[in-house]
């Protein structure tokens, strides 16, 4: 298993040593163990999402939302790590479940965001939910980052082509 510096992964690759081994850095060791799940798994939106639930540091679950950003379209469990990461209790984890669920592009994350929309405090998750209903509502994954429209900011998502 992977120690604390992020050192890639020998042994089998489970949720929990998953999560000890996203730290959010995005350091070469960390992507190179990204690439050792999506080997090994059929569909690494559903071990990124078991990671998410069991991770204690914003970092490693901002990055579980972050590596499933490419399969936001394709694997359902990507879209239930955006709708269950919206409620997330630190605003840079809020901001990728939003912008996930605006990659996805699927109506029924519509219903979570407004009521994320509701009932948060936090100004920037406001705008970030606003956004991501704006994306999926106008079908362009764009506007999550093009927030005045300019045509000037886009998205570049890995296996997602707009």
């Amino acid at each position: 298993m992977g120690d604390k510096k992020g050192t890639i992964v020998q042994e089998e690759i489970t949720p929990s040593s998953l999560a000890s081994i996203l730290d959010g850095s995005g350091s070469e060791k960390e992507r190179a163990n990204i690439q050792r799940v999506r080997y090994t798994f059929t569909n690494p939106a559903t071990q990124f999402l078991e990671a998410y639930l069991l991770a204690r540091k914003w970092q490693t679950r901002a990055s579980c939302i972050y590596y499933s950003f490419r399969y936001a379209r394709t694997d359902p469990a990507a879209l239930e790590l955006g709708i269950k990461a919206l409620n997330d209790r630190s605003w840079p984890v809020r901001y990728r479940a939003c912008m996930l669920l605006a990659i996805a592009q699927d109506k029924a994350a519509l219903s979570h965001l407004r009521n994320l929309l509701e009932t948060t405090t936090t100004a920037r998750t406001k705008e970030d939910a606003l956004a991501a209903i704006n994306a999926i509502e106008q079908k362009n994954v764009h506007l999550f980052v093009d927030r005045d429209n300019s045509g000037k900011s886009k998205l570049k998502i890995q296996g997602i082509t707009d």
